[in-house]
């Protein structure tokens, strides 16, 4: 008989039988040099796509020989979030969709490439919706060659791994691809027989508790394929107390792992991974608690070296742990890059899709240089918010490291780091969260983020986290364990999430803060990051939205006992583990709400974005910021952490060029006065007390807007798009002004007790502004003028006598303290009481990326130097120097000598330097292992 008109029959047959499955295909063999259509039935699956009334868009690969697992897609197909023309489907009616086309030609495929699966998932036309199977994973068809042979496909059930009970039935139906004896065979037991049939119906019916194998078989002469699906009835659960001291998800006890689940209202839960070689099995059917809240095994391994690869079972649904340390994700991690994380741990290639979970069982315990490291006080924090995305390019926890010198010196002694727990997809700002406590890979691996922690603390700088607790991502367990298919969202027995979002600001599932499943999975994430990453503290995404209040966008910030609570719960948790961590609150609520938490201990968002940069635009009659400071709040904690730009922001220098007032010559959207402009801000900023927040960049006029795209152009749509990253910037003279003022008003603040001085004064409304701090050690006047055009400003000094600007290096005598003092546009001052020499006098000033490796040592032999002898630079390498470029600048970042070298060695390089003139120097080498400054002084 001919094959293809035997398919062809075979397809009309069955083809009713088979429209419950989420894909179909015609032929129901696929060839994989040959036409094939596929329908995919959005009603089914995950059902995203149900009822959407839009177009469907296929988005699909192939799985080949050359795949690495049954997951790693090859070619590609489709551009998502595009009207992909190409990959269009063509709507049948009743949520059914289809294309077709030659699988190797429109796949690309070589000749030789053996196609082993279609892969599919589908979108709509911005991805918003994506329609996969019904346990969200990606869907695969098998495909065949022309010569294949004899092949069963198994489309019911189509579930690999079923959890039944006793006496359950469970219709089996398979097809071969030519006449055969079709067989069911169940733990090598068969059960019933067709002769010369194409399709073999049967229900069968589950056994006592046990594990059970059942194999559709077609033999066809000599001719045997057999497919497989898992049967395990559980046996009766044995109900035990969690064990003292045992936490929520892995437990390291003795040689083994504790595993504990949360899953109140469920039947059974079994583990399963490498061991089990991926099937539920009453060997591993975990206890349950007498109060039905919780699950739990423990679990021996094998070896004291043995990494454990697994997952849950639950009432038949597969996840990952909720709580894992690491995830593995069949659809991202391919495109991680191996220097980024080394070593990542492999995808099961048994397996074809849903994420799985990690744990190192004989890790050893990271060496901590620092073990006792203290933050900084909250009113001292200089927090700089960074996305490690779009602040290297390397997007690399390590090559963070390397910039650590460079935050150092700006006088940062925080980095609040975006999202770095498990989130959906590789390239995100990371508020998409899937995975709570695991650390998201694309980044780097646990040891470098220990690493970057480590290193911070050598410098002084704590590591704050940005956590989103207001909602999970359609990935995350917490979803799919507690599922409405029908409705798309949680189901109204979900522990953690609800239904229904309580606010209006909500993205993604909406979590229940008042529910203590809720408290207990926070918490003991909470707890993770502090004691096994040794992170100092937390900045609380959206924090307003933890309440079960229904509101609206104009009740939401209205003053809730129930959150305050909330908030306290966790601040609570977080202080006893450390209690000097700070605990910073996006909030936005009614000011009697943050005066509340700010006398707790948390430290506020302060937003002055707008009016600031109305005031950099020269725009002053909107330009009041005097929120600035707290006590301008009627608060009496200085916990209002305050900031000019965020990540959520338009930047101050997109706008000053953009848009920047002007008169006569005096020209805001020029790039030196627009920089000067942020320099006067930033006096208007740091000198007020309380903790400061700047964004990435910010010190040195970073001017792209926040929806800038990735071809440079300007579209709301672009807002999370990958930013440029401008360490050249630091080439700038004018630039690298900002930074250095930037740094010196950092390090003001910190070290001068004037700053969290209570004798504030400020007129911060109008076109001349002035700042007073009194103290009886010190006193600290600043004055500036926003406007485009002359003013004076009236300022009463705290004392008389001598005042010293402290940017500009001049000195006034005040023998009135009443002073009208007259500013030209855009003058300020900043006057103190004290001579204080400003730290970025002793700054390197020019390098062309501030990457600090180690790895070169620098010696200038003798250093200081004198003019008219002769001075040597010593370069200590630990491997041979492919080149070096030596480079001396003056101070003031001028280049004045390029040095050539030869004959390199992978030892000490002696350089004789040239003769120079008085002064203070800087030298900089670069190599191709690293590039690093040192400070050269030549004397008479």
């Amino acid at each position: 008989m001919n094959i293809k008109y035997f398919l062809s029959i075979c397809f009309v047959a069955s083809f009713a039988s088979l429209m419950a499955q989420v894909v179909t295909t015609d032929p129901i063999f696929p060839i994989d040099d040959q036409q094939v259509t596929v329908t995919f039935d959005a009603a089914e699956g995950n059902k995203e796509l149900k009822d959407c009334n839009c177009v469907v868009y296929a988005h699909t690969g192939l799985i080949t020989d050359k795949s690495t697992s049954g997951s790693d897609w090859k070619y590609v197909q489709g551009v998502w979030g595009t009207d992909d023309t190409p990959r269009k489907m063509t709507s049948l009616g009743n949520n059914k969709y289809s294309i077709s086309y030659n699988i190797k030609t429109f796949y690309g495929a070589s000749a030789a490439d053996k196609v082993l699966k279609l892969a599919f998932v589908f979108r709509n036309v911005n991805g918003s919706k994506v329609g996969r199977s019904t346990t969200g994973s990606d869907i695969f068809i098998d495909v065949y060659g022309a010569n294949a042979g004899l092949q069963t496909l198994l489309s019911l059930p189509t579930a690999t791994n079923i959890t039944a009970t006793t006496g359950q039935i469970i219709p089996v139906k398979f097809i071969a691809s030519k006449l055969s004896t079709l067989q069911l065979w169940v733990n090598n037991v068969k059960t019933t027989e067709k002769l010369n049939a194409a399709q073999l119906d049967y229900n069968y019916v589950a056994g006592g508790p046990g594990d059970y194998l059942v194999e559709a078989k077609s033999t066809a002469g000599t001719e045997v394929s057999v497919k497989s699906f898992n049967v395990v009835v559980p046996k009766n659960n044995t109900i035990e107390a969690l064990p003292a001291g045992s936490v929520l998800g892995a437990n390291r006890v003795g040689n083994g792992i504790r595993l504990v689940l949360e899953a109140p209202n469920k039947n059974n839960a079994f583990l399963i991974g490498n061991f089990s070689n991926w099937r539920p099995s009453i060997n591993f059917q975990m206890k349950k608690t007498p109060d039905g809240k919780y699950f739990w095994i423990d679990y021996v391994p094998s070896s004291s070296t043995e990494t454990l690869y697994y997952q849950y079972v639950v009432d038949g649904i597969t996840i990952a742990d909720p709580l894992s340390e690491l995830i593995l994700d069949p659809q991202n991690d391919k495109y991680i890059d191996p220097t980024v994380f080394p070593n990542l741990p492999v995808y099961p290639n048994t397996l074809n899709n849903g994420h799985v979970s990690v744990i190192y069982i004989g890790a050893s315990a990271y060496p901590w240089n620092i073990t006792n490291f203290s933050p900084s006080a909250k009113e001292d924090l200089v927090v700089y918010e960074l996305l490690v995305r779009d602040f290297v390019k390397t997007h690399s926890y390590k090559t963070i490291q390397d910039t650590l010198d460079y935050l150092q010196r700006l006088g940062v002694n925080a980095i609040e780091l975006m999202p770095i727990n498990e989130f959906e997809n590789n390239l995100s700002w990371g508020y998409n969260p899937s995975y709570h406590m695991a650390l998201d890979k694309y980044y780097g691996s646990p040891e470098r983020f220990k690493s970057l922690v480590d290193e911070a603390h050598k410098r002084g700088i704590a590591i704050i986290l940005d956590v989103v607790f207001n909602h999970a991502f359609g990935q995350s367990p917490l979803c799919s364990l507690y599922w409405d298919a029908a409705g798309n969202k949680p189901s109204v027995t979900n522990p953690w999430l609800n239904p229904d979002a309580k606010h209006p600001y909500n993205v993604g599932f909406d979590f229940n803060h008042e529910s203590t499943a809720t408290k207990d999975y926070v918490k003991r994430c909470l707890t993770y990051w502090l004691t096994e990453y040794k992170v100092d503290g937390f900045r609380f995404d959206l924090s307003k939205g933890f309440t079960q209040k229904q509101s609206t966008e104009s009740t939401m910030g209205n003053y809730d006992a129930t959150r305050i609570a909330i908030l306290k719960g966790y601040g609570d948790a977080i202080w006893a583990t450390n209690p000097k961590a700070p605990v910073i609150l996006e909030h936005f609520a009614e000011n009697s709400e943050e005066i509340e938490l700010a006398n707790y201990g948390f430290m506020l968002w302060g937003n002055l974005n707008y009016n600031y940069n109305e005031a950099t635009m020269g725009f002053t009659s909107t330009s009041n910021f005097s929120g600035i400071y707290y006590g301008n709040r009627g608060w009496s904690k200085p916990n209002l952490m305050g900031y000019m730009e965020s990540h959520d922001e338009e930047r101050l220098m997109f706008r000053n060029l953009q848009y920047g007032n002007s008169s006569g010559s005096y020209n805001i959207k020029t790039l030196a006065t627009a920089l000067e402009r942020n320099a006067m801000a930033s006096v208007f900023f740091y000198t007020i007390p309380g903790p400061k927040m700047l964004w990435q960049f910010g010190e040195l006029g970073y001017d792209y807007s926040i929806n800038t795209c990735e071809d440079g152009t300007i579209n709301n749509g672009c807002r999370l798009s990958n930013k440029p990253i401008r360490w050249d910037y630091m080439n700038d003279p004018l630039r690298r002004k900002l930074y250095n003022i930037t740094a010196d008003l950092a390090r003001l603040k910190q070290t001068q007790p004037i700053f969290k001085s209570l004798g504030v004064s400020t007129q911060l409304a109008d076109k001349t502004k002035w700042v007073t701090l009194s103290s009886p050690s010190m006193n600290v006047v600043a004055i500036g003028n926003f406007d485009v055009t002359k003013g004076s400003v009236t300022v009463s000094f705290p004392t008389k006598g001598w005042y010293f600007d402290y940017l500009k290096g001049d000195s006034i005598n005040i023998s009135n303290q009443n002073q009208t003092i007259n500013l030209e546009a855009g003058e300020y001052h900043l006057y103190l009481s004290q001579k204080i020499k400003r730290p970025s006098s002793t700054f390197p000033t020019a390098t062309d990326e501030l990457s600090f490796n180690d790895k070169l040592q620098l010696t200038m032999v003798p250093n200081p130097s004198n003019s008219f002898g002769s001075a040597h630079l010593l370069v200590d390498a630990p491997e041979k120097l492919d080149y070096l470029n030596v480079r001396i600048f003056d101070i003031n970042g001028k280049l004045l000598e390029q040095l050539k070298t030869n004959n390199l060695t992978s030892d000490l390089n002696i350089l004789e330097m040239p003769t120079m003139k008085k002064g203070f120097y800087i030298v900089e080498c670069q190599s191709n292992i690293g590039k690093r400054s040192i400070k050269w002084v030549v004397v008479e």
